[in-house]
């Protein structure tokens, strides 16, 4: 691969590099958003009930969201490694396989959701009194 295409990758990749990171802030500030509307709401609106449905998926939400995390920081780590040392083949390679987890991992959360929400309930700790409700919420949220 001639020098010049390689440079015009690096810019390629570099300028996406920076463009996601604006987004991954803003995700970030908005999952914070949700948890405090999330919790305002049915603490003052909906009642005990409903807050111990938000509070029992908590763990569950954040699985996910540290899975996401990792999977971010990780690439990103790997991409500036890799564009650092000039290996654009295998920073494209490491952009790739991210975008393929993120899919992968993002159709295996919607189908579980759906699935074996109210085995996912059981297991968070839901009463039969939120057990309906959290299996409710799991497949919404």
């Amino acid at each position: 691969m001639s020098n010049t295409i390689q440079q015009s990758d690096g810019r390629f990749l570099s300028g996406l590099f920076f463009r996601v990171l604006p987004a991954q802030i803003f995700l970030l500030l908005l999952t914070g958003i949700n948890n405090m509307v999330d919790g305002l709401v049915g603490t003052n609106f909906l009642g005990a009930e409903a807050m111990s449905t938000i509070g029992l998926y908590s763990p569950f939400q954040l699985i996910w969201v540290a899975t996401g995390t990792v999977l971010v920081v990780s690439s990103q780590v790997l991409c500036a490694r890799y564009m650092g040392a000039g290996d654009l083949e295998k920073t494209k390679g490491v952009f790739s396989l991210n975008l393929t987890l993120a899919l992968g991992l993002t159709v295996l959360a919607t189908i579980l959701s759906f699935a074996i929400s109210p085995t996912i309930a059981r297991i968070l700790g839901a009463s039969p009194d939120t057990l309906g409700d959290l299996s409710g919420y799991i497949m919404i949220a």
